[in-house]
């Protein structure tokens, strides 16, 4: 009767809080196989790594990646005036060369998310001879768009942040190192110190829930604005940040 009455007080803290949905659950918004419950999924392969992963024949980008270039041939930066990394050399914030921006694993995220990529087309099909993965939607924009990230209204992405970047931002905004901005201590940065759409989100867990906003969150505990601010506060400080959120959090994409 106790292991009974302790399930079911779990059971109610997992739905009450939120928690991270595995990517082989049917809910996962990731998960793109026949079996899941999305509204963008494979007619008939039930596979699930397929459309990101393959064993044998994979692409550039990363070991044993399954997809192809983002359809889209160009992208723009964070549309603002007083983003301070596009005066830096040394952060490497610039889109001239669409071979080279975005790039990492931000590039890997935009052969979906860019809306026009087709979703089921993969480098290695390894099934009838096929690279085209039959979906219910070709693209997301074709699905009504609300997954497709716009690099112009996102926060900025593949640009190195190290040390020497990071006393720039605070010397160009004429305060002392370590003041508005630092490095961060928890969110990873790639293994040439980018920032990518994989600093805040993790592929694989998804976190967005009925009562948590936030879509596939690194830094989860549960509670979305707690787990807002302490991602941001990760490197911004003092009057660069300015506070709490203080409300329910909308993520920056």
């Amino acid at each position: 009767m106790r292991f009974v009455s302790t399930f079911f007080i779990l059971l109610f803290l997992m739905i009450s809080n939120g928690y991270a949905v595995p990517l082989t659950s049917t809910s996962n918004k990731h998960n793109l196989s026949s079996n899941s419950l999305n509204n963008v999924r494979a007619t008939s392969d039930t596979r699930i790594c397929v459309f990101c992963h393959t064993p044998h024949g994979g692409a550039v980008q990363s070991p044993l990646w399954n997809r192809k270039d983002p359809a889209t041939g160009s992208f723009p930066l964070y549309a603002s005036s007083t983003v301070d990394i596009k005066d830096i050399p040394d952060a490497q914030y610039d889109n001239s060369n669409p071979a080279t921006y975005p790039n990492g694993a931000t590039r890997m995220c935009l052969s979906c998310h860019d809306g026009v990529s087709a979703v089921g087309e993969v480098v290695n099909g390894l099934e009838n001879f096929t690279t085209k993965i039959a979906m219910t939607f070709d693209t997301l924009d074709a699905a009504g768009g609300t997954a497709v990230v716009d690099l112009a209204t996102s926060h900025p992405v593949s640009f190195v942040y190290n040390a020497t970047v990071k006393s720039a931002i605070n010397a160009a905004e004429g305060v002392p190192d370590n003041t508005n901005y630092r490095l961060p201590l928890t969110v990873p940065l790639d293994s040439q110190e980018r920032m990518q759409c994989t600093t805040c989100h993790d592929p694989h867990e998804d976190t967005r829930s009925a009562g948590y906003t936030l879509p596939f969150w690194r830094n989860y505990t549960g509670n979305d604005i707690t787990d807002y601010d302490g991602t941001c506060q990760d490197c911004h400080l003092g009057s660069d940040w300015g506070g709490s959120w203080g409300g329910t959090p909308t993520p920056i994409h």
